[in-house]
């Protein structure tokens, strides 16, 4: 704690609007499912709208290549999902380790983009589908970009006089600039892939960024934006369900067990509370890489989306690292119960604003803190994120040393709803792992 480099934030104040969320039928959920793993008997039916299905390849003569896991899983999945009143779509394209070189080359020619589309309107027909999601990643800006756009017009204009739906996967800033207004009028949304970007990959900021950047950089409109979240570490590419295998539950919690950088269910209900408000749907990747109890990051997502979110009875649990913004503070390992990471290096007026939990009902809580202070001295002050209103402050006791880990609390009067906290030193000289607000008895 001797020397301190000086990290800034941004510190615009966190006024987000809370909205209505809009109904079930217009808001969408959607998940993708592989063509190589995850069984289509398991998949939650009852907590997505939409399902692409990914991924069929294209050739450079606009053909496509024979479906991975074979014909009869997909049809097994259409039906499946039929029956619960879900879309299924079929993605094209993805990753495929870089290679884009057949979308170059059929997006380039109109006999070749003229075979691609009659193929995917055949297998659209084939297995009842209804739409494709075209996921090119990624053409560059020029001849690409504008051969990109003709594709997405001729794709869309048969698949809408058909009633089905187009929909891409882009990048969270369109990198490197493909997606123009024809591309935005040629389908019925964009699924934004709002991960994979730096460590951690996909914060609750990148969320708000992303989604800032497609309303006023690119124009998209809110019920065209699917906000895009991850099921899974990009370090070490780690599936969610890996995370609480090796981790427990707890995890679930948290976004960074074992030093892997996931989305866990608090952040993953603060995002859509954020679609909810700024967006027209949520988007993950991928369904098989989820859970399939309590710690389900679908299930989260449907029952924020549902407004069916049940109370926490053992209060709500914020890791301190997990701030959408800050001031002043670093990160750094703990060897506190549960590892991970503790907030340090904290001096006078440093601040962290975290992503909305939802307060169930008004009234006196208890907020607990996980703290650790060589000398004590410090004093932090819970607010709402921006700084007003101010619920109250509590004194941090000497520890003995900066890993030595004492809980304190204090009692505030909360109000019902979404909030976002604010956790700011008063006067500083001590590390914080997490808080927990509980209902009061």
């Amino acid at each position: 704690m001797a020397i301190k480099l000086k990290h800034i934030a941004s510190a615009v104040a966190l006024t987000t609007a809370m909205t209505a969320a809009p109904a079930m039928a217009e808001f969408k959920v959607v998940g993708y499912f592989p063509t190589w793993q995850g069984d289509v008997n398991s998949i939650p039916y009852d907590k997505v709208t939409h399902i692409n299905y990914s991924f069929v390849l294209p050739t450079a003569n606009g053909g496509l290549q024979p479906l991975e896991g074979g014909e009869q899983r997909l049809r097994t999945l259409v039906q499946r999902a039929r029956a619960a009143g879900v879309k299924v779509q079929i993605a094209v394209g993805g990753w495929n380790n870089g290679d884009d070189s057949a979308f170059v080359a059929l997006s380039g020619n109109s006999g070749s983009r003229a075979n691609f589309i009659r193929n995917l309107m055949n297998m659209v027909d084939a297995y009842g589908l209804d739409g494709v999601d075209l996921d090119w990643e990624y053409p560059e800006a020029g001849a690409e970009a504008n051969n990109f756009k003709i594709l997405m017009r001729e794709l869309g204009s048969a698949l809408h006089s058909r009633g089905k739906i187009l929909t891409a996967a882009v990048t969270a800033t369109d990198f490197p600039g493909s997606v123009d207004a024809d591309v935005i009028n040629s389908v019925d949304f964009l699924n934004l892939m709002v991960y994979d970007l730096g460590y951690p990959h996909s914060t609750y900021q990148h969320a708000q960024n992303a989604l800032t950047h497609w309303k006023y950089n690119e124009g998209l409109p809110q019920h065209k934006a699917v906000l895009g979240v991850p099921f899974y570490s990009h370090k070490d590419w780690v599936a969610y369900k890996d995370v609480i295998a090796r981790y427990g539950a707890g995890a679930a919690q948290r976004d960074d067990a074992g030093g892997l950088d996931y989305n866990g269910q608090p952040t993953i209900r603060a995002k859509t509370e954020l679609a909810l408000s700024e967006a027209g749907g949520v988007m993950f990747w991928e369904i098989s890489q989820d859970t399939r109890d309590d710690t389900s990051l679908m299930k989260t997502i449907w029952e924020t989306v549902d407004g069916d979110t049940p109370p926490n009875p053992g209060g709500i649990t914020v890791q301190a690292e997990s701030y959408a913004y800050m001031s002043g503070v670093q990160v750094e390992p703990t060897t506190d119960a549960g590892g991970g990471q503790n907030v340090g290096y904290i001096d006078a007026n440093d601040w962290m604003s975290y992503p909305a939990v939802n307060i169930p009902q008004a009234g006196t809580y208890t907020v607990e803190y996980r703290v650790a202070s060589l000398n004590g001295g410090g004093r932090l002050q819970l607010e709402k994120a921006g700084g007003s209103p101010v619920y109250g402050s509590v004194s941090i006791p000497a520890t003995g040393a900066w890993q030595n880990w004492r809980t304190v609390q204090h009692k505030v009067n909360l109000p019902a709803g979404p909030l976002q906290f604010g956790i700011k030193a008063l006067s500083g000289g001590w590390n914080i792992n997490w808080f927990k607000v509980s209902k009061s008895n």
